[in-house]
C-alpha cells in the first residue's frame, strides 16, 4: 500500500468494520496511551507512544471501529531483515490494543487474523510476520499458533544496575561519522544473528561509544523509557509495589508509579574486550540520571555469559521466570533459515 493512499476497508460485519492504512488515528493514539499489558502477573503501561508511533520506517496501521466509533488497533511494522543467510521483508507486530470496555469479545484476534491476511493478500513473497510474546501469555501463543505462527527463539530479559552509576572518561556520544562506522562495526559482530535490523541504531542521537585514541572500542543504543506498573504477582510482588516506594534507596531501582530505565540493543566491543561492556553501560546510567537499563536477548545469545559475569555488578541480572517467544509465520521462506540454532537480534525500538 502506498504511504499516500488513505484507509482502505478490509473488513464488515454488521456495525463492526475494519480498515488498513498508513497513518494512525488520533482516537487510536488516545487508545494506546490508556491500554494496560498484562492480564495475569505483571500489569504495565507504556509512555510515549506518540514519538515512537510517528518514528517508525513503514508502518500499517488497522484500525476497529463500532458504528463508527474507534475500539481497537494494531500495527504491521514492515522492515528488510537479515536472516543471515538471506534477506526478507519482515512485518513486526505491535501496538495491540482494544477499547476495555469492548474486552472479551475476541476483536484482538479479529484484528490480527485480517491484518496478516490483508497483508498476505498484498505482498509478493517470501516474507514473514513476527512478534515477541510472553511465555505466561498463554492464550495469545495458542491463538497465534492456530493462526501458523511457530516459536523460534525464547528471549531472556536483563537488568543492569548500579546504585551510584559514574561515567568514564572515555564515553561520548555517537557522531554523524561514529554512527557509519558503526554500522559497519554491528554487521561484523552479529554476523552469525537471525533477524537483524539496524534502522534504529541512532535512533534520537541515543547511540553511544567509548573512544581510545580517537578509535571506537565499545558501543550500545540505550533510549531511555517510563513506564507505570499497576500489578506485580505473588509475595515479592505485592513488597515491591506497596514498600519499595517508601524507601528513596530502593525506590531508585523501582517505582512503580514512575519507573525510569534506559532500553539496550547493538552492543559492540572490540575483539578481546568484554570487559569494557560494563564501563559503557554504567556510563550510559550516569548520563541519563538513570539505575536501571534493560535487554531482551536470545538465551542462545553468546552475549549471555557475559551477562553473567561477576564484573556486572550483584545488583544486575535476568529475571526469573520471564521468557519471551519469538514467534514467526513465514510465507514462502525455505525452513532451513528457521531451523538455525543461530541467535535472535533483538531491537529495544520494537518492545519498549
Amino acid at each position: 500500500m502506498p504511504n499516500s493512499q488513505p484507509e482502505v476497508e478490509i473488513y464488515r460485519n454488521g456495525e463492526l468494520i475494519i480498515t488498513a492504512g498508513r497513518t494512525i488515528d488520533p482516537a487510536a493514539i488516545d487508545l494506546l496511551k490508556r491500554t494496560i499489558y498484562g492480564t495475569k502477573g505483571i500489569r504495565y503501561q507504556h509512555t510515549n507512544q506518540e514519538t515512537k508511533i510517528h518514528d517508525l520506517a513503514k508502518p500499517l496501521f488497522f484500525h476497529l471501529r463500532q458504528a463508527g466509533q474507534l475500539i481497537g488497533t494494531y500495527c504491521l511494522d514492515e522492515r528488510t531483515l537479515d536472516m543471515g543467510s538471506v534477506e526478507t521483508t519482515g512485518f513486526y507486530g505491535r501496538y495491540l490494543a482494544v477499547d476495555e470496555a469492548h474486552s472479551g469479545n475476541g476483536y484482538g484476534r479479529l484484528l490480527k487474523q485480517q491484518a496478516v491476511a490483508y497483508v498476505e493478500q498484498h505482498t509478493s513473497s517470501p516474507f514473514l510476520f513476527y512478534s515477541f510474546i510472553e511465555g505466561k501469555n498463554a492464550r495469545s501463543i495458542a491463538i497465534s499458533q492456530k493462526e501458523g505462527f511457530q516459536s523460534v527463539a525464547t528471549l531472556k530479559t536483563y537488568f543492569f544496575r548500579r546504585y551510584s552509576p559514574t561515567q568514564d572518561n572515555r564515553f561520548s556520544l555517537a557522531t554523524a561519522a561514529d554512527l557509519q562506522q558503526i554500522q559497519a562495526l554491528l554487521r561484523g559482530f552479529y554476523q552469525s544473528y537471525r533477524f537483524k535490523t539496524f534502522g534504529q541504531i541512532g535512533y534520537q542521537h541515543q547511540y553511544f561509544v567509548l573512544k581510545e585514541k580517537g578509535q571506537i572500542v565499545a558501543g550500545v543504543q540505550a533510549n531511555p523509557v517510563t513506564w507505570r506498573f499497576y500489578q506485580m504477582p505473588g509475595v515479592m510482588g505485592w513488597i515491591l509495589m506497596n514498600l519499595v516506594p517508601l524507601v528513596s534507596a530502593s525506590r531508585r531501582f523501582f517505582n512503580p508509579a514512575r519507573n525510569e530505565f534506559a532500553v539496550l540493543e547493538g552492543f559492540f566491543f572490540q575483539q578481546g574486550r568484554p570487559d569494557l561492556l560494563p564501563v559503557l553501560l554504567e556510563s550510559v546510567l550516569a548520563h541519563y540520571g538513570l539505575h536501571s537499563a534493560m535487554c531482551e536477548i536470545d538465551q542462545l545469545d553468546p552475549l549471555v555469559e557475559l551477562l553473567l559475569h561477576p564484573s556486572m555488578g550483584s545488583l544486575s541480572g535476568f529475571e526469573k521466570d520471564v521468557q519471551t517467544h519469538v514467534l514467526v509465520k513465514p510465507i514462502g521462506l525455505p525452513e532451513q533459515v528457521f531451523d538455525t540454532k543461530s541467535p535472535v537480534y533483538v531491537s529495544c525500538f520494537d518492545y519498549a
